[in-house]
């Protein structure tokens, strides 16, 4: 992870506005925010295990733990590991359970442990809602 990439989540997530005083003098330099490694895991999860989009599709049903064990910085080389430990029926589809570890390489304790949930529904259709949203864009406000 580079440090633009921390800088943009910290901006955009408000972190360098709230903690703008205090965040030069205690914030340590290369630092991965808590909540950006627990952002990455959607991302990382489907990397590694995905289901079937024609047949079923996901979603996020929430973190049932987390947990900030130890620093991660831009200079680390980071890993990823993930376990899926059940897979519940759950109405018409399956709730998927993931124990979910980003850590250091060489770090004695991993930077965050997750028990992370996804709902695992069936398609009722096969066709696919068009991804350009160039016609309805989401916009923010700040307030």
């Amino acid at each position: 992870m580079t440090q633009q990439e921390v800088d943009t989540f910290e901006d955009i997530t408000g972190v360098t506005t709230t903690y703008e005083d205090s965040l030069a003098a205690d914030y340590p330099e290369g630092m991965i925010e808590g909540f950006h490694s627990l952002a990455l895991l959607d991302y990382l999860v489907h990397g590694l295990v995905r289901p079937d989009p024609v047949t079923c599709f996901t979603f996020n049903y929430g973190v049932d733990r987390v947990r900030f064990t130890a620093p991660l910085h831009t200079t680390d080389e980071l890993y990823f590991t993930m376990e899926i430990r059940a897979a519940e029926s759950r109405g018409k589809g399956y709730l998927m359970r993931y124990h979910c570890v980003i850590g250091a390489v060489g770090q004695e304790r991993p930077g965050m442990v997750a028990e992370w949930l996804g709902l695992v529904l069936p398609r009722t259709t096969t066709e696919f809602r068009n991804k350009d949203r160039s016609s309805n864009p989401i916009t923010f406000r700040k307030v």
